[in-house]
């Protein structure tokens, strides 16, 4: 199994952006843009070589179009996380969650001099 972690943030955040429910490209390009407040906006060349990355890495597979899915959105190839993505996911979560624990990043965080 490859190592992920610590994963890109464009890679965190595509993997993010499909933790709770399949999604078409611009479904996570929207959702990535959104979470982030719009300082991460991924342009569509660039997204899809980097979900077609992901799925050669196994962290993500095409996923079947769900039924609520309207008409234009049927046309759409959707994503979902594999069990290697999920896991990617989690490890990079909780990395992330003890790096902003620790009191240096808190002291800066909360904009103290040094």
């Amino acid at each position: 199994m490859t190592l992920h972690a610590p994963l890109r943030p464009r890679i965190f955040h595509v993997l993010l952006a499909l933790s709770h429910e399949s999604q078409h490209g611009y479904g996570i390009k929207k959702s990535v843009r959104k979470r982030t407040g719009g300082s991460l906006d991924l342009d569509p060349g660039g997204l899809y070589r980097l979900i077609s990355r992901l799925e050669d890495e196994g962290l993500l597979r095409e996923a079947a179009v769900p039924q609520q899915a309207s008409s234009k959105d049927r046309r759409r190839r959707y994503y979902e996380l594999t069990e290697v993505g999920e896991e990617a996911l989690r490890a990079e979560a909780k990395r992330l969650s003890q790096v902003a624990a620790w009191p240096d990043v808190q002291r800066l965080a909360k904009g103290a001099p040094r």
